[in-house]
């Protein structure tokens, strides 16, 4: 993946760049000092003062050039500062605020070149953050996502800034977060698809300067709930399972967040069974020693009377209970029928198992699996919840036997 080397950024640049930076008093000393060379000099990138001005310190030059002898020069820089456009730093505010409908604008305006566009979106800010990688901080919607994409092409999503992170370590990036609600789980959600849909599942193993990969970024992310895991593990399949670094794998991330979720911890321990459960990181932690008493006793509980489906009954795509189940007359082999059909549209036409040449005529309903699976679903689900209210009045026993043992013992007078 392509890391866009560190640029220099000029003094001025910062302060004008960092915050609003439009105190007079500073910006009339930096111009005092530096002369007209400096709304002349340029930083690695190419950009000059101007780019990273917004419009009340461009207005605050502009009085200091007033002030100056009116040579041609002068007024040259007065009218340039007097229409200037969007510039990096409005570019980059109006990220910084949620302020879409702008962002949005301004990349369907058809008045502004292409040129102009690609240097508001490559530009790093005076922060060094990229544009992009602020907007999926900021998780923006998908549809503005496509027009950076549709400008700059679809290498772009892989760009790195100076830390090495990537636009899906900031997606799932945490800070700040207080509350959340349905519709940041579902930016969430499409904003990951988006990325992954264009770069692929693998883009999730790619590691910062730090050696920390954005899944693990994912994983702990509070925004990412059971759907957005089983979508990730669809994509990926086994080979995302069997994924370790220094000996940790996917359940180990998810059981590294300060309140893990225990319907994904259920969900990757059915899906990845006893080889994801038994794994060590390097460390020799398994990823149950990170788990709150009341999971494991949960997991444990669950796991040995529930055990998961037969894998005859999973879909060999989504890992998942087969919902709605097809076959391929071909090889025999069954799947949801949403995850045939997507994989059709997506891979092509060989089976996703063995890799049978099929064409879609050839996929054909099984209802008789489709009608077992919902019977066992059904008696599983009454089980499990059967499961939990035992489990409930367990620890409610237990809780009660500890408060009676911890009364003192009555003291009987002597008749």
């Amino acid at each position: 993946m392509s890391s866009k080397p560190y640029q220099k950024k000029l003094v001025t640049q910062v302060y004008l760049g960092y915050g609003n930076g439009k105190c007079p008093r500073i910006i009339n000393l930096l111009l005092k000092v530096g002369g007209l060379d400096l709304l002349e000099l340029q930083d690695d990138d190419g950009l000059e003062i101007l780019d990273f001005s917004n419009k009340t310190q461009r207005q605050i030059i502009i009085d200091y050039l007033q002030g100056l002898d009116p040579n041609p020069r002068v007024r040259k820089h007065i009218e340039s500062l007097a229409n200037a456009g969007v510039t990096t730093k409005d570019f980059f505010q109006w990220i910084d605020n949620s302020q879409f409908d702008r962002v949005r604008e301004y990349l369907l305006d058809e008045d502004v070149s292409k040129e102009a566009k690609i240097r508001c979106i490559s530009s790093q800010s005076a922060c060094f953050d990229l544009p992009f990688h602020k907007f999926c901080e900021r998780h923006g919607p998908v549809d503005i996502a496509e027009q950076f994409v549709d400008i700059m092409g679809t290498q772009f999503l892989e760009s790195k800034d100076l830390r090495g992170d990537t636009c899906l370590h900031y997606a799932c990036d945490d800070f700040g977060i207080t509350d959340l609600n349905d519709e940041d789980f579902q930016r969430h959600y499409d904003l990951i698809d988006f990325i992954l849909s264009r770069t692929g599942w693998r883009f999730l193993l790619e590691t910062n300067n730090g050696g920390s990969d954005a899944l693990f970024a994912f994983m702990k992310s509070l925004r990412t709930d059971l759907k957005c895991v089983k979508s990730v593990v669809k994509l990926g399949g086994q080979e995302l399972l069997d994924y370790q670094r220094n000996g940790e794998n996917i359940l180990h991330y998810a059981s590294e967040r300060e309140n893990p979720d225990i319907e994904v911890i259920k969900y990757l321990v059915s899906v990845g069974g006893p080889k994801l459960m038994e794994a060590e990181n390097h460390c020799g932690m398994k990823a149950e020693s990170m788990w709150p008493t009341e999971l494991k006793e949960y997991i444990a509980f669950t796991t040995k009377t529930s055990p998961a489906l037969s894998d005859d009954l999973q879909c060999p795509i989504c890992f998942d209970t087969l919902f709605d189940v097809h076959v391929i007359s071909q090889c025999c082999h069954r799947f949801c029928k949403s995850c045939i059909t997507q994989s059709y549209e997506k891979r092509g036409s060989t089976c996703p198992v063995c890799r049978a040449e099929y064409s879609i005529s050839d996929v054909k309903k099984d209802p008789l699996l489709s009608k077992l699976v919902c019977t066992i679903k059904e008696e599983k689900d009454a089980k499990e919840v059967l499961q939990v209210q035992l489990l409930e009045s367990q620890n409610e026993n237990d809780f009660l036997r500890e408060q009676v043992q911890k009364e003192p013992k009555r003291k009987h007078d002597d008749l």
